[in-house]
């Protein structure tokens, strides 16, 4: 078929008369079969059949139309509106002002991610996993951590105890049997120091990333921002001109009054 139907929806199926082609209009546009699927046509004798064979293509017009909208609602399209933190009006310099105090008392970035995150049903999905890690990172390193404080500590304590030896001799035998069961044991661990060192390192990149979407993601926005709402130099030049006006009048008044004196 030379042309798809959207997914807008079939209004009219109907014959084409002297060209021997099948006519699809949808509510946007008009689709024609093309020659392969005119010639299946021309070879069904009975009206059954040809019911039959219109009914499953309409069927198949409607799943991929379905198909398209799901797919349209799981990947919504970028909105170019301006962010509804910068939809407040104001109309005099003291109210921007505070306006503006208003905005920025947190985060600026944030409070134009958190906007974009309430949009958009993936982000907010990969926030909630990011922001989730580390209380999963905290709950699966608990028992680790529990358990080198435990055995640091009892190292610590044999230590006390053997400096309290008062044969020199037997203090020297028992502090190198206790570094033989110390550094064996340090060897058992060296696979999980280096996962733990790797996870450290890890938290860091993904931090600094979550970061940089906040930043990005923000940047999008301000861009709508700078582009709808970017200010007319029109209207500040009317104001410039007025002042002038003003100003040229006062003088003339002041040169006025002066000649009267």
């Amino acid at each position: 078929m030379q042309n798809r139907p959207d997914s807008s929806g079939i209004t009219k199926l109907r014959w084409l008369k002297g060209s021997g082609g099948l006519v699809v209009r949808t509510d946007s546009r008009t689709f024609l079969c093309d020659e392969g699927i005119n010639c299946s046509l021309l070879k069904i004798k009975t009206m059954k059949q040809y019911l039959i064979y219109l009914c499953s293509m309409i069927f198949s017009f409607l799943l991929i139309g379905c198909s398209e909208q799901a797919q349209g609602e799981k990947n919504p399209a970028p909105s170019n509106e301006t962010p509804k933190i910068f939809q407040e009006s104001t109309s005099y310099r003291d109210g921007i002002k505070s306006s503006i105090k208003k905005v920025t008392r947190y985060s600026l970035v944030e409070q134009l991610y958190q906007e974009a995150v309430e949009k958009d049903p993936a982000l907010k999905a990969l926030d909630t996993e990011i922001l989730g890690m580390n209380a999963l990172k905290q709950d699966s390193l608990n028992a680790y951590y529990k358990y080198f404080q435990n055995v640091q500590n009892y190292w610590g304590s044999a230590n006390d105890y053997i400096n309290k030896l008062e044969d020199s001799t037997l203090q020297v035998a028992t502090r190198q049997y206790f570094d033989i069961l110390e550094n064996r044991h340090k060897e058992r661990l060296d696979q999980h120091k280096t996962i733990e060192d790797s996870i450290e390192a890890k938290t860091n990149i993904l931090y600094n990333q979550h970061l940089l979407v906040k930043l990005l993601t923000s940047s999008k926005m301000m861009e709508n921002y700078q582009f709808n709402e970017f200010p007319s130099l029109k209207t500040l030049e009317n104001v410039h001109q007025k002042y002038d006006e003003l100003i040229d009048e006062t003088h003339s008044q002041i040169i006025y009054k002066s000649n009267e004196n």
